[in-house]
């Protein structure tokens, strides 16, 4: 059975290609820093891309030499990749009347052929094919990336060029209504989680009949666990729960990606064990503040050094309301006012026991805690049934676009011109290209050709006869516009002992031509 075949049967005059296969170029960005000084030329970043726009105004300038304009300026039509980082696969299409900008070296961007629709192309990068063959192709141990050469090889459905418009067209019409109630449920949610906040405020204004107590008075144990010796290496499958700040969230525990200990390193770390109706505070990092309380019929824990063990003197304060009270906008402004570290948020002991907080009777504060369960429960429902609705919009928009790629969700007209005809047209097109760029070449100064011949990582070593930084050389070699290849190049000649890797210089490798 054909690759075709085992996908889906695509309509007649239809044709599955690559995407090097419809496209003049595909390439890496312009390697720069980005300034603030307007320099006339705008500097897109993958971080410039939010939501699948792009504030042009907000874009930093860079510096780039005239003759490297042309290569890497953006026109409308152009589509930029992320290729590296928690974004790697996310498109954007460029729009029309932007600012004179260029692209970045950590996207990629695809020119395509005048003879297809840059949106109907776009509308495939949405699709669950292309980002099921994104995830094929990524590779990294670190963070992932998708580099020019895995990105020409994805597979493309490609229809006639008049059925493209029309595709398009009928996608435009429907996803854009989808679009507008995803964005109006997005609002709901909002609204409810501010609400959320709002109720909470409220539960605590109006009931102020009691004082203001240290909370170090209040409880009977305070302290923080350790990272076992080992770090991740002891954790287990199994075992007894090590709670980490990733855990606790405002009012409950998330256990989903929680990890485990031995019983024997559990039982080391006696002072931390955790008990029912115990208070976790997040005392570090970004998560700084997020408190929740142990349940009751809780399984034996431990916690991490970034959590701190909160347990409240019985009869006193209910640990429900400890939670709660700290997770409030009061509470919280006065965490992030105690907090320590120049570079790393922070709260000791000392800070901890000296909050404040607002003490009723312990009748008083298990009332006010049902109160507002009872309240955030409608809530939480309101909120959960409306992202149910954003799930099914997702749902139906994959279900849409899978249809528009498969080729039915619009009827086809026999009469149009086939994608095999279409790629036979810009195979000439990518001649003529080559052949126009050729003669360009051919009718500059002589003098001006030798400077502009581009030589090979040895050639450029033999230019300098001191080591150079392995980023110079990529710039200059002819693998500048693919820097896996040049890598991979690279590997291969210091592996063979024509070239020499020199003790880094900070973060800079240095290279030079063996002797």
């Amino acid at each position: 059975m054909s690759e075709q075949k085992e996908k889906y049967d695509l309509p007649e005059g239809w044709k599955r290609v690559k995407l090097k296969d419809i496209s003049l170029r595909i390439h890496y960005g312009y390697t720069a820093s980005a300034v603030k000084e307007d320099t006339g030329i705008r500097f897109l970043r993958i971080t410039d891309i939010q939501d699948s726009k792009v504030n042009w105004q907000k874009v930093p300038f860079c510096t780039i030499q005239s003759s490297n304009i042309d290569k890497f300026l953006l026109k409308e039509g152009d589509i930029v990749f992320a290729r590296t980082g928690a974004t790697v696969g996310k498109s954007f299409l460029i729009p029309q009347n932007i600012p004179k900008s260029v692209f970045a070296s950590y996207l990629i961007r695809i020119e395509l052929s005048q003879l297809i629709n840059p949106t109907y192309v776009y509308y495939f990068f949405q699709t669950a094919d292309y980002w099921r063959q994104v995830g094929i192709k990524a590779v990294g141990i670190g963070q992932p990336n998708v580099n020019a050469t895995s990105l020409s090889n994805i597979d493309f459905p490609l229809c006639p060029q008049d059925e493209q418009i029309r595709i398009v067209s009928k996608l435009e019409e429907l996803l854009s209504s989808l679009d507008k109630s995803k964005e109006q449920l997005e609002t709901a949610i909002m609204q409810i989680k501010y609400y959320g906040q709002l109720l909470m405020e409220d539960i605590f204004s109006k009931n102020n009949s009691g004082k203001l107590e240290k909370l170090g008075k209040l409880l009977k144990f305070i302290g923080s666990g350790v990272t076992p010796k080992g770090g991740k290496g002891v954790y287990t499958h199994t075992g007894v729960i090590f709670l980490r700040s990733q855990n606790v969230y405002p009012n409950k525990l998330e256990l989903d990606n929680v990890a485990y200990i031995s019983k024997e390193l559990h039982e080391k770390m006696n002072r931390t064990h955790v008990v029912q109706h115990d208070v976790l505070l997040n005392i570090t990092g970004a998560s700084i503040g997020r408190c929740a309380f142990v349940p009751s019929n809780f399984k034996e824990a431990n916690v991490n050094q970034h959590v701190c063990i909160l347990r409240p003197i019985e009869g006193k304060l209910f640990y429900k309301y400890l939670s709660t009270y700290l997770n409030s906008p009061v509470a919280q402004k006065a965490i992030m006012e105690a907090q320590t570290g120049a570079t790393r948020q922070g709260l000791n002991y000392s800070q901890i026991k000296n909050l404040e907080i607002l003490l009723p009777s312990i009748e008083t504060q298990e009332v006010m805690i049902t109160t507002y369960e009872e309240r955030k429960s409608i809530c939480d429902k309101t909120e959960h049934i409306l992202l149910q609705n954003i799930i099914q919009i997702d749902t139906l928009k994959q279900t849409i676009l899978k249809r528009a790629f498969e080729g039915t969700l619009i009827e086809q007209n026999t009469f149009d011109e086939s994608a095999l005809n279409i790629i036979e047209k810009i195979e000439l097109e990518k001649m003529k290209i080559l052949a126009d760029e050729k003669t360009t070449k051919n009718n500059l100064p002589k003098d001006i050709q030798m400077d502009e011949k581009v030589k090979n990582i040895l050639e450029v070593l033999q230019d300098h006869a001191q080591p150079i930084p392995a980023k110079q050389l990529w710039q200059l070699s002819d693998r500048k516009g693919d820097i896996d290849a040049f890598y991979a190049e690279l590997k291969s000649l210091i592996e063979s002992g024509k070239v020499i890797e020199m003790p880094r210089v900070g973060k800079d490798s240095f290279l030079r031509l063996s002797e």
